[in-house]
């Protein structure tokens, strides 16, 4: 006889899970992440927001102190630099009287020559003192010098000898009207030749502004 196997089947229990429960046990085991930070912000330092209130009193708030002694420096520092009455007249003065020998000795000279050409003359007369000035301070250029430097087009002119007198006047009254530099001539005992007044003559540059302007 063949006995039928009468042990029961075992079936196994099959739990249903629901979709999002792997995922959550997998998160819920791994490891928890700090949140992130702003950039530059050290870990550990509570950032406190500004509230609205605090920007407008900080907004209505008037000068401190400070700001406002700054602010009266700053006035009383404008109101010296002016410069007075006084100083302003003799300026004017000063470029007046240049201006007078100028025309002085152009019509003097009556040269042939047109006022653009005394203008570069004269530009070239300003140029090499504040060049000289520049690289020597306080040193005295030769009229010689000045003399060369300006008639190097006009070494053959007829009336070369009228020439000069006429653009370092012109030089004279632009350098003070422009630069606020007077250039004044000096003399020194004489190392050229007889006769020749130049050999003597020496020229500087001198500020004309009032010192609150320098």
């Amino acid at each position: 006889n063949v006995e039928a196997s009468t042990q029961p089947t075992q079936k196994r229990a099959t739990v249903k899970q629901e979709p999002g429960a792997k995922r959550r046990t997998s998160a819920s085991q791994g490891t928890q992440r700090t949140p992130l930070q702003p950039q530059g912000q050290p870990r550990g330092v509570a950032v406190t927001p500004v509230q609205d209130g605090d920007a407008q009193e900080d907004s209505q708030a008037g000068p401190g102190p400070s700001s406002q002694q700054q602010r009266q420096r700053q006035q009383k520092q404008q109101q010296q630099a002016q410069p007075s009455p006084g100083d302003v007249q003799w300026l004017e003065a000063r470029v007046a009287k240049y201006k007078q020998e100028e025309a002085a000795r152009k019509e003097e000279a009556a040269l042939p020559l047109d006022s653009q050409e005394l203008m570069l003359m004269a530009g070239t007369v300003v140029r090499y003192m504040l060049f000289s000035h520049h690289e020597k301070p306080g040193v005295p250029v030769p009229r010689s010098k000045l003399n060369d430097a300006m008639m190097t087009e006009y070494a053959d002119h007829p009336r070369k000898r009228k020439i000069p007198p006429v653009v370092m006047a012109i030089a004279q009254s632009r350098m003070l009207s422009v630069f606020g530099i007077e250039m004044v001539e000096v003399e020194r005992p004489s190392e050229g030749k007889k006769g020749d007044d130049t050999g003597n003559k020496y020229y500087v540059l001198r500020s004309a502004l009032p010192a609150q302007m320098r």
